[in-house]
């Protein structure tokens, strides 16, 4: 018997952007995201400052193991420097590589973008994947296609 994951996203990529239209497509987005026993131990960060109100910080790991190093060289935790913000935390993660860097994974962000379904948009997945995405693509947003809209 094979394996299945149990956001099973990479088993039926291809036939997720028809179910974006699904009354219950966000109580399963809202399913999407998970904790492994290292993330949910982790429950303070100290850090210089937040990302924003809602997410204190956002960044990409290859697996979801992560330690006391990944906080450090990849989130910036300081733990004993006294001049930076204690913030509780959840760490939380999305399995969102395909979303990323697959053809489906753009036909998937075009179908979310279209949809009349505008509760989409309030689930936590949804906000995960648009912070992440703007974090990492809004220097070449800012450069190449703002200027339009200023002209």
């Amino acid at each position: 018997m094979a394996k299945i994951e149990a956001d099973a996203t990479e088993t039926f990529k291809d036939i997720l952007p028809k179910l974006v239209e699904f009354q219950n497509f966000k109580t399963y987005l809202d399913s999407l995201p998970f904790q492994t026993i290292q993330m949910e131990n982790k429950q303070t960060l100290r850090l210089n400052d937040y990302y924003s109100d809602e997410i204190v910080c956002i960044e990409s790991a290859y697996s979801s193991y992560v330690d006391d190093a990944f906080f450090k060289t990849r989130m910036g935790e300081i733990p004993l420097k006294n001049s930076h913000k204690t913030f509780p935390v959840s760490i939380q993660t999305v399995k969102m590589g395909w979303i990323l860097s697959t053809e489906e994974g753009t036909k998937f962000l075009r179908k979310i973008l279209t949809s009349e379904n505008s509760d989409i948009f309030e689930s936590q997945t949804t906000i995960f994947i648009t912070e992440f995405m703007y974090k990492y693509y809004r220097r070449m947003i800012l450069i190449w296609r703002l200027p339009v809209y200023i002209i």
